[in-house]
């Protein structure tokens, strides 16, 4: 065991790490699937028609420009989603591999010590999986900053952390994208204006997203570790000799 202040610690078990694993994995293969779907839309004539039909309409661009960016976002986005999805899978794996090696050195050893790699994912996993609830990223932190244990310092910086692990996939999605949109605006010579404007609201609203993440996920870290705290006069209470 390792001791953070009052607190006792107990390593990672084993049902955290597979949890986190299948999650990555299952994750992945949903991205891909997600990816695969939206490349299966950037179809030149279903985006004419939709153009035509005025599904599909802009007050900047022409009807030409906006076939072409619709189709260019929705390649580069469905590849962005598969490149997330593939590198998810992988991370799964490394995470199974990584941990059964942390546990086998533990073991050997008989000294353990916080894993702040794991306990920053197991928390951005917990975000991910509760994304679905308002202010999702505070649920991760405070699984992550109860985990860890300390003081509010050590709570707010592995709460970032597994913000930072939770905003990571929506990055990358969003950095493919901006980069395959720069592409197609250079190609169909799209005017500069609109070029920057579009870029900068992308990757505004990518910052803004990441910093919502990290922000709130760094405060659920400080209500986690406060959490470990209040339980210590309980810890102590149980091993006090009868």
């Amino acid at each position: 065991m390792v001791q953070h202040g009052d607190r006792t610690s107990e390593p990672l078990s084993e049902l955290v790490d597979w949890f986190v694993a299948a999650f990555l994995v299952l994750g992945g293969v949903l991205a891909m699937a997600a990816g695969a779907l939206f490349y299966s839309w950037a179809d030149l004539g279903l985006i004419t028609d939709f153009v035509a039909e005025g599904r599909l309409q802009s007050t900047e661009l022409t009807d030409p420009e906006l076939i072409d960016v619709t189709y260019g976002l929705l390649w580069w986005g469905g590849l962005g989603l598969v490149g997330t999805g593939l590198l998810l899978v992988l991370a799964g794996v490394a995470f199974v591999a990584y941990r059964t090696r942390a546990r086998r050195r533990r073991e050997e050893s008989g000294v353990v010590t916080p894993d702040t790699a794991a306990i920053a994912i197991a928390g951005g996993v917990v975000s991910l999986v509760t994304s679905f609830v308002p202010l999702s990223p505070i649920i991760g932190g405070i699984v992550s900053g109860h985990l860890r244990g300390g003081a509010g310092r050590d709570g707010v910086r592995i709460g970032a952390y597994a913000g930072l692990v939770a905003a990571l996939p929506l990055t990358l999605v969003v950095l493919i994208a901006l980069g395959g949109f720069a592409v197609v605006a250079s190609e169909v010579g799209l005017a500069a204006s609109i070029s920057v404007f579009v870029g900068v609201a992308i990757l505004f609203s990518a910052l803004v997203g990441v910093a919502y993440m990290i922000g709130l996920s760094a405060l659920g870290g400080y209500i986690g570790v406060s959490l470990s705290e209040d339980e210590a006069p309980t810890a102590r209470e149980q091993n006090r000799p009868v």
